[in-house]
């Protein structure tokens, strides 16, 4: 009898770190967050983490193929518009951040500092 319940115990300890293993390719890093906050983040490799605590959100960091030609549209733009202005793409997590602060348009073209803050004087 005693030899059983050490058996069911063993297996479900075998389970509980089972459930938490997790593994990181190397084009990719780990986002772990605790109770749904940010935790910390995770390099590549092995991972354990603590089943129903953390949860760990893998983000794919390789290199992102862009359009030449949409490329050699907004250089030629960006000359145009000479050297008071830069046209910014945002990667994918500026993106969100702009997008969470966003209440109108995105805009492509971001102004240097000190004209910035003369436009926001003007108005």
């Amino acid at each position: 009898m005693a030899s059983m319940i050490v058996g069911v115990v063993v297996a479900i300890v075998f389970l509980f770190f089972a459930a938490g293993v997790r593994i990181i390719r190397p084009t990719h890093r780990g986002l772990i967050e605790r109770f749904g906050k940010y935790h910390r983040f995770a390099p590549p490799g092995f991972h354990w983490i603590i089943p129903g605590v953390d949860r760990m959100i893998q983000i794919n960091t390789t290199e992102q193929m862009v359009d030449a030609q949409l490329l050699r549209k907004l250089e030629a733009l960006e000359k145009s518009l000479g050297q008071n202005a830069k046209i910014v793409v945002p990667s994918g997590t500026e993106l969100v951040n702009v997008i969470g602060e966003m209440a109108g348009v995105l805009p492509l073209v971001r102004q240097p500092p000190d004209l910035a803050s003369k436009a926001k004087t003007a108005q």
